[in-house]
C-alpha cells in the first residue's frame, strides 16, 4: 500500500515536472516570437527610413 502511494507520487511529480518543462517550453518560444516581430519592426522602420532618404536624394541631386 504504501508502495503504491509512492509510486503515485512519483507519477504526479513527474506530470508536474513534465508540465513545467512545457510551460517554459512555450515562455521561451513566446519570447523567440516576440523578438522575430521587433526585429521585423525594425527592419521595417530602418526600410522606411532608407526610402525616404533615397526620395530626398533624389529631389537634391549632389551630381
Amino acid at each position: 500500500m504504501i508502495l503504491l502511494i509512492i509510486l503515485n507520487l512519483k507519477k504526479i511529480q513527474d506530470k508536474e515536472i513534465k508540465f513545467q518543462i512545457n510551460h517554459q517550453e512555450i515562455v521561451i518560444l513566446n519570447i523567440i516570437n516576440q523578438l522575430k516581430i521587433l526585429i521585423n519592426q525594425l527592419n521595417y522602420y530602418q526600410l522606411k527610413q532608407l526610402n525616404q532618404f533615397y526620395k530626398d536624394f533624389q529631389e537634391h541631386k549632389v551630381f
